[in-house]
């Protein structure tokens, strides 16, 4: 018989002063001020803050963002490539941003020299062939997340071959037809094409919204062929005319083939949405969580919500890609202290499992923070779901309002990290600005 990754088993108490949060290790020095030696990127007692460098005072351009204002953006993720970088996430062409995301949501891909900015926008991301649709018509999709997959040529075996994968998480409209963006014309941006009131008029908890997976199997062997095919997939592109309205032509990458995931999830329920791989601290790549028989399991985390919002976990054996015919997920815990809990992006470290949510509970629903979750590592039988019975009071990972910014911030939400080189290098956030309620994307950098 076998044993799920997620058997309830009692997990041995620790203190958060003694495990540091697993992203550090107990000073030994018993009078020093400082308990615990963090690891990279981490600060306080706890290790439970991430160091950001301070971002340029301009209150014009802010070249960490990724936007522009015919396309704001609302969180995503970058993925490294062959001497540059590609951000995957969320536009609202034709709008200011976040009130328009329940009418023009698309995903697109943008490229940079460095994390830094600046962003240049490459093309949207089509259908690929995905049933009864052109494979350059461009679907709705939001809350995109993106990442490396690989899975092993011996599920018992870590360091056995790899076959490599892109993947890009998402949720699609599917009621009746999938919705399509292709020539939608609505003029100049403005936010007056949007009710500011979208939850009346757009019932986001009675859409058929569905967990979707756009993806790409890879040759690539080893780094660096795999960081070269990453760049020709991502810079592939189509023409197509007048996708925002300007009648300029637009480009569209075809590559990417959709999914649906509700088939491979068993009872999940319809507005299951936001879904987020379990990420490697080491390499970036979707990770493994070895279970109590000696293989290797492949996470996801999703929202949903029922009554309140709530996190969950599914998971399912690392031998297999999750659109390989037949290959379902085993639901794992769900995760439910309170409402306003979404967004969810879990990771994993050196010495642990970390998951980050946008809170509404610790500064509020309209001025939100990041609040975490940390787990043990090395232990196979951990049990999630009571290891999070005590998250009734969550720790503000980042907070709402950025000081140095001349133009503050009113809302964040989307949180994501982009790894490297065995420590977080930048915190992802979607952000609306106090001027002109714009929303875009920022790389929040992490200091050492």
């Amino acid at each position: 018989m076998k044993i799920s990754l997620f058997t309830l088993l009692p997990l041995v108490a620790q203190s958060i002063t003694t495990n540091c949060n697993f992203l550090g290790t107990p000073n030994p020095v018993e009078s020093a001020t400082q308990p615990c030696i963090c690891e990279d990127g981490w600060v306080g007692e706890q290790c439970d803050k991430l160091n950001f460098t301070r971002l340029p005072e301009t209150s014009t351009s802010y070249t960490n963002a990724i936007f522009s204002w015919d396309r704001p953006t609302w969180g995503g993720s970058i993925v490294e490539g062959d001497g540059k970088y590609f951000w995957l996430g969320s536009t609202m062409p034709n709008s200011r941003g976040l009130s328009c995301w329940a009418y023009t949501s698309v995903c697109g891909i943008w490229e940079a020299k460095n994390i830094t900015g600046p962003w240049n926008f490459v093309s949207y991301l089509g259908f690929g062939d995905y049933p009864g649709y052109n494979a350059d018509d461009i679907p709705w999709c939001h809350n995109l997340v993106a990442t490396l997959e690989y899975k092993l040529s011996d599920p018992k075996d870590i360091n056995s071959v790899r076959k490599y994968a892109f993947t890009a998480y998402g949720i699609m409209k599917t009621n009746n037809n999938q919705v399509k963006m292709l020539n939608a014309n609505f003029g100049e941006p403005n936010t007056s094409i949007c009710s500011t009131r979208w939850a009346i008029r757009f019932p986001v908890d009675k859409q058929n919204q569905q967990m979707h997976v756009a993806y790409k199997e890879l040759q690539a062997t080893n780094k660096k062929d795999l960081l070269k095919e990453i760049t020709k997939l991502l810079s592939t592109k189509r023409d197509i005319k007048n996708v925002n309205g300007y009648n300029r032509n637009e480009s569209v990458n075809t590559e990417l083939k959709w999914l649906n995931l509700k088939p491979k999830i068993p009872n999940v329920s319809l507005n299951a949405v936001n879904p987020a791989p379990l990420v490697s601290y080491r390499d970036n790549y979707g990770s493994f969580v070895k279970n109590a028989t000696g293989y290797y399991n492949r996470v996801l985390s999703y929202r949903y919500s029922p009554n309140k919002e709530s996190i969950g976990l599914v998971s399912l054996s690392a031998d297999k890609f999750i659109w390989d015919t037949g290959m379902m997920y085993k639901r794992g815990p769900t995760i439910n202290p309170g409402w306003n809990i979404e967004d969810p992006f879990f990771f994993e470290s050196a010495n642990g499992y970390h998951l980050i949510v946008h809170d509404g509970r610790v500064c509020g629903v309209w001025n939100s923070c990041g609040s975490m979750l940390h787990f043990p590592k090395n232990n196979p039988q951990f049990d999630m779901l009571r290891s999070a019975a005590g998250w009734s009071k969550p720790v503000a990972l980042y907070n709402t309002v950025i000081d140095d910014l001349k133009t503050k911030t009113t809302y964040r939400q989307r949180p994501a990290m982009y790894f490297s080189d065995n420590a977080p290098k930048a915190l992802l956030t979607g952000t609306i600005f106090a001027n002109n309620r714009t929303s875009r994307t920022l790389a929040l950098l992490i200091q050492y």
